[in-house]
């Protein structure tokens, strides 16, 4: 139905514009964080970049996680989920990938908005995740499937890229804010994690 990309460079220069907000966000909150981490008097007993590789190496296995070794299918559906949120924001900044119809593309975005389906309707329906959770969780999950979806169908042709490219741009303006801020906490404290368990000669 939807042949063209009407406005390509306007939804484009939009979404790259909360691209930038995001990141403008996350160097703010990297000033404050090394602002305010206190100084390490330990003498080292070795680099610092060892124990960062293995923070975000080995130390990310589900076998070294108790959570994750006792359910590997949340863990693998988790994994899935977030690699496919960050491919949909680089399709979306491709606007032709929107036209091609690929089928790759396609089962890529399918099998991570299913995750996301499962990961919501498990935090719904498993009382102990639903005690854990506050709105905050579902309001995040709900958006980023919202996203993943109005891509699959603007690749299917059934909406118009403004749908997709809305979608994106509500998830953006949200993540300083929300639950969603935890895809830069997450580097931050594998980081600092790693950084100072490797300079003590401790592997993560």
């Amino acid at each position: 139905m939807f042949e063209e990309i009407p406005m390509a460079e306007t939804l484009r220069f939009i979404y790259f514009g909360c691209l930038l907000y995001c990141l403008l966000f996350f160097a703010f909150w990297s000033i404050q964080l090394i602002r305010r981490r206190r100084p390490d008097h330990s003498v080292p007993k070795r680099s610092s970049f060892p124990g960062i590789l293995s923070a975000f190496t080995r130390g990310m296995a589900p076998w070294r996680k108790e959570s994750a070794s006792r359910n590997p299918l949340g863990y693998g559906a988790g994994v899935i989920y977030h690699l496919v949120s960050f491919s949909s924001f680089v399709v979306l900044a491709f606007p032709a990938l929107l036209l091609q119809r690929s089928t790759t593309i396609i089962s890529i975005l399918s099998a991570g908005f299913a995750c996301g389906l499962y990961l919501l309707f498990k935090r719904v329906f498993n009382r102990h995740l639903r005690f854990m959770s506050e709105p905050g969780d579902y309001v995040a999950n709900v958006l980023v499937d919202l996203m993943q979806l109005s891509v699959i169908l603007t690749i299917f042709g059934v909406t118009a890229p403004f749908v997709c490219y809305a979608a994106a741009c509500v998830v953006l303006l949200y993540l300083p804010f929300g639950k969603l801020k935890h895809c830069y906490y997450f580097f931050a404290s594998r980081l600092l994690l790693g950084r100072s368990y490797g300079r003590k000669g401790v592997m993560v």
